[in-house]
């Protein structure tokens, strides 16, 4: 398939020779409009790229002019003569209705190019907005050390080991006994909570680790999985709890709130909702200055957490610190 510099290269080669040919010997408006129609009509949605839209603009414009004298040629002489007497008796009818059409026609291609200006103004934002950098890629790839974390989360989650109660529409109260630990890694906290008694589960999208957590203990229930892909299968109150580690800072700022939105529908009513993030401060110090300065998501606070948490309803927020981490606890409200 040619690139994007040797396609434009032929656009502007058949243009040429249509300019050419057009000279030599000039086709006319209807003729010409065919041609136009066709090579759009069957040139791929993306062979053009960026180019496309503003060709499909230029053909708007064109197209969107009516006209009501209709051609009168004709192979016969009688013919000419029968059309052109035709087109004067319903010309006064047909320049009203192509009036009509036409306002109808200029209103709806100033909205349509007034569109397209602006998604190609957003266009040029989004991309300048984001800028490639190689902080992302390490963190996933790099496993955070949750061994010091093993005690506190545990005796918070293990309380959640009878279930919490949700509604069911049918059948009247239901625990929830299921608790997700979101960014599992090689799962060894979930296999620290199923041994203290909770029925818990892990989900993580990086397959090597997944692989290696169930090389060592088949019998984890650990699932290689994007998270908001896991979330988006996971029933209404159905969570007792969900654990977050190794993931959230790399989540963008816009997909936070969207993440608490959906785990407050997926965990029930007094189930907890346990975060445990690197520092910031930690977390630039292992970093250069540029690679901070150009992430486009970092570690939040654990004050900015708290914030979120609150907002999301949930209730008996609380934060305790290890060197360069934090954990932070919200209960599901009603």
């Amino acid at each position: 398939m040619p690139s994007v510099d040797e396609h434009a290269a032929l656009i502007a080669e058949i243009r040429s020779l249509a300019e050419r040919t057009s000279r030599a010997d000039p086709l006319d408006v209807e003729a010409e409009d065919q041609l136009s129609r066709a090579f759009f009509e069957f040139t791929p949605v993306g062979a053009v790229n960026t180019e496309r839209p503003a060709m499909l603009v230029e053909q708007l414009e064109r197209s969107a002019a009516i006209s009501p004298l209709v051609p009168v040629d004709s192979k016969k002489p009688v013919g000419r003569i029968a059309k052109r007497l035709v087109r004067k008796l319903v010309f006064w009818y047909m320049s009203y209705v192509a009036g009509q059409m036409l306002r109808f026609a200029s209103y709806a291609t100033r909205l349509i190019i007034r569109h397209e200006e602006r998604l190609t103004e957003i266009e040029e934002k989004l991309s300048m907005a984001h800028t490639p950098v190689t902080v992302l890629p390490e963190d996933l790839s790099e496993p955070i050390d949750l061994s010091g974390w093993s005690e506190r989360v545990v005796g918070l989650l293990q309380s959640l080991a009878g279930g919490v109660t949700s509604e069911d529409g049918s059948d009247g109260p239901v625990p929830a006994t299921r608790v997700l630990h979101a960014g599992c890694q090689d799962g060894l906290l979930v296999k620290q909570l199923r041994d203290a008694g909770v029925d818990a589960y892990g989900v993580d999208p990086r397959w090597s680790l997944v692989d290696a957590g169930l090389a060592s203990d088949s019998s984890l229930d650990l699932r290689e999985e994007e998270i908001f892909s896991h979330l988006a299968s996971v029933g209404a109150s159905s969570l007792a709890g969900a654990l977050l580690t190794g993931f959230i800072e790399q989540l963008e700022r816009h997909r936070l709130p969207q993440l608490l939105d959906v785990l407050r529908a997926v965990v029930a009513p007094g189930g907890l909702i346990v975060v445990v993030s690197v520092a910031p401060e930690a977390w630039a110090r292992t970093r250069s200055t540029v690679d901070v300065d150009l992430a486009p998501a970092r570690p939040l606070h654990a004050s900015t957490w708290t914030t979120l948490l609150a907002r999301q309803g949930f209730s008996d927020i609380d934060v305790s610190s290890l060197p360069g981490a934090y954990c932070v606890v919200g209960r599901r409200g009603p």
